[in-house]
């Protein structure tokens, strides 16, 4: 047995953009040279890290559950992945049935198959075998089941992961999928066009921003066609990744954000209307304002910086706001519908508020700050 901390990585990678933690999906690829990885190309089955933590906390509570006779030693706290276990005994009917009838069966059905029959308090249980036991000491009849599975969160909600059932999927047929096909690496986001249903913007490690546009409902004979934005900066900054895109609530314009820290703006038809840098490095997150006067943008350097007010020709002009407040990467923002208020999230546990229009001498001061 080995265990690699590439494989690691990888299972984390895919636990994250699973989970739609896309910003942390990207940072983590970038850090650890994913692209690189001998596993980086190897289909991973989806819920693979939390499905190796269940058995990994199954096999844990089996080690402090069992005694040397391999007989289960009864307890009701439940085992979690963090913390210190202590076993607390069960109280009242559910004690005395576990003490007076211990589970037999366990090593023979393994940790994969592990599986205990339903109890009744006062009355009988059955194993697979189909022995009964007598509970003699039992206060009414009060049914406990103990079943294979893990609960993941101790108050009995429901668990933080849930896996598919293939029983209730439906298969898409050919006729139901449209296939992007174009970008050569990695697409790390992708955005519908707020006013036309048909057009979607994509981006990722080629450093393309693909505008594409499907064809009508009902034309399947038509292939979808896509406008290829080279979004390369003028200056040569090496090789350039897309990190964000943003439709202006219009429609005709879009925002896209660099590894490198550029700021562009691009109309409908492919043209660049803007481009600036203000940022140091990775460029994380970018919002049109609701009704798109303003962008504000956020990135790796902790910066959130709003930019003065868009004209109708989609440029955004001059650097109007630079919040140097959060000591960490800013890993979203996003505006209050009447645009007086902007909030932003960073990875140094920080959600801060921020008026607009405030005092200047109030930038790096937040209205609120949660910690």
């Amino acid at each position: 047995m080995q265990m690699t901390s590439d494989e690691v990585n990888c299972l984390i990678y895919h636990y994250l953009h699973e989970s739609g933690f896309q910003h942390a999906s990207f940072s983590l690829q970038s850090e650890c040279d994913m692209a690189g990885s001998p596993f980086h190309d190897i289909k991973v089955k989806p819920g693979a890290l939390v499905e190796f933590l269940q058995k990994g906390l199954l096999y844990h509570h089996m080690q402090l559950h069992l005694n040397e006779e391999g007989v289960e030693i009864p307890c009701s706290n439940p085992v979690s992945l963090i913390g210190q276990h202590e076993c607390v005994r069960p109280s009242g009917p559910y004690r005395s049935i576990l003490e007076e009838h211990p589970i037999p069966d366990v090593r023979a059905n393994g940790a994969e198959g592990f599986n205990v029959s339903q109890i009744t308090a006062g009355g009988s249980t059955k194993d697979e075998g189909g022995d009964q036991w007598k509970s003699k000491g039992g206060q009414g009849d009060v049914d406990v089941q103990m079943e294979d599975r893990i609960s993941m969160d101790p108050t009995g909600g429901k668990p933080l992961y849930t896996s598919p059932n293939p029983e209730d999927a439906r298969i898409l047929g050919p006729k139901e999928v449209s296939l992007l096909k174009g970008h050569t690496g990695e697409v790390f986001i992708g955005q519908w066009n707020p006013k036309d249903p048909r057009v979607f913007a994509s981006g990722g490690a080629d450093g393309h921003v693909r505008i594409w546009t499907l064809p009508n409902q009902g034309s399947r004979k038509q292939e979808p066609t896509s406008l290829i934005l080279a979004c390369q900066p003028a200056e040569d900054k090496g090789h350039v990744q897309v990190t964000f895109v943003d439709w202006h609530p219009n429609g005709n314009f879009l925002a896209v954000g660099t590894s490198v820290g550029e700021v562009q703006v691009w109309t409908l038809q492919g043209e660049r209307k803007f481009s600036a840098w203000e940022h140091e490095g990775l460029l994380i997150v970018g919002r049109w304002s609701p009704r798109g006067t303003r962008l504000v943008t956020g990135g790796a350097d902790g910066q959130v910086i709003l930019w003065s007010r868009v004209d109708q020709g989609g440029s955004a002009g001059r650097v109007d706001r630079r919040i140097s407040y959060h000591q960490d990467a800013v890993m979203d923002v996003t505006w209050r519908g009447d645009e007086q208020f902007i909030a932003s999230s960073s990875q140094d546990l920080s959600v801060c508020v921020w008026k607009v229009d405030g005092p200047i001498e109030d930038t790096n001061t937040p209205w609120k700050a949660y910690k």
